[in-house]
Formats: C-alpha cells, sequence, structure tokens
C-alpha cells in the first residue's frame, strides 16, 4: 500500500466516479483503476461496488475511507511543516547550568521543554556547565 493509493481510493470516494477522481489528480482513469485494483488485491477486498453510474463504498470500503482520512490529514501535514521548513534557519539557545540547577532538576525539565514542544522545531538547545569560569570562558574566546 502506497500513499498514492490511499488518496486516490479517498478522492474516488469524495467523487463517486474514476473518471472525474482521475481528472481531480491529473492523471489517467486506467492509471487509477490499476492503482485500485492493485490496493483491493493487497488487501484481499474490494473497497467500491463498480455500477454503471459511479462507485459507491463498499463495508471495507467505508472502514478503509475512515482510517485512511487520519492517513491523509497527517500527510499534508507533514507536507506543509517540511515546506516550512524548508529555508528555515535553526537557530542555537545556549544556558549555561550551574551546579545548583543541576541537582535541582532544572537541567532537565529544561532539556525536556525544548525537546519535546513542537512549537520550537527552528531552535537547538545547547545546555553548557557552569563551573570554575568555564562558561565565562566559552564566552570570551567566542566559543559559543
Amino acid at each position: 500500500m502506497t500513499i498514492l493509493q490511499v488518496l486516490y481510493v479517498l478522492e474516488i470516494a469524495r467523487c463517486g466516479s474514476v473518471s472525474r477522481a482521475a481528472e481531480h489528480l491529473f492523471v489517467s482513469q486506467p492509471a487509477l483503476s490499476s492503482q485500485v485494483r492493485r490496493l483491493e488485491n493487497e488487501l484481499g477486498c474490494e473497497l467500491f461496488h463498480r455500477e454503471p453510474q459511479g462507485v459507491c463504498l463498499t463495508a471495507a470500503g467505508q472502514v478503509f475511507c475512515e482510517e485512511a482520512q487520519t492517513v491523509e490529514t497527517s500527510w499534508r501535514r507533514l507536507q506543509e511543516r517540511t515546506r516550512l521548513l524548508s529555508n528555515a534557519v535553526c537557530h542555537k539557545v545556549r544556558i549555561g547550568i550551574g551546579s545548583r540547577a543541576l541537582s535541582s532538576g532544572v537541567f532537565e525539565l529544561t532539556a525536556a521543554f525544548f525537546n519535546c514542544h513542537l512549537i520550537y522545531p527552528l531552535y537547538l538547545l545547547l545546555l553548557l556547565p557552569a563551573y570554575d569560569n568555564f562558561l565565562l570562558q566559552l564566552i570570551l574566546n567566542h566559543i559559543y
């Protein structure tokens, strides 16, 4: 099963017609029908009842489309987020962590915040130990 086959089935279901779906998808009707047949063979069931006036979903097709809508939504979101980040610049956030912060758990909370929040995809968190003037030397020497 490919993402393309999933999207094809959803479009056919929306249109109620293979030929109309083919027009919307900018593919030939035989190519679209072939992909659906391949998917049906792989799944071992028919997804559509073929009728002279169009197609309608079978029970298996209905279940498939319900689940496939989640896949489609995720796929569209993946495309959009990737497109948005294609020319993005990653910013470095440098945080000096002293021994008290390390022992109190602030270090773990800070790391978890940046690493688990998808709203900050353009930030790279660098946590630096701040002991014996180590952090000051890094800053003075323009290392960080």
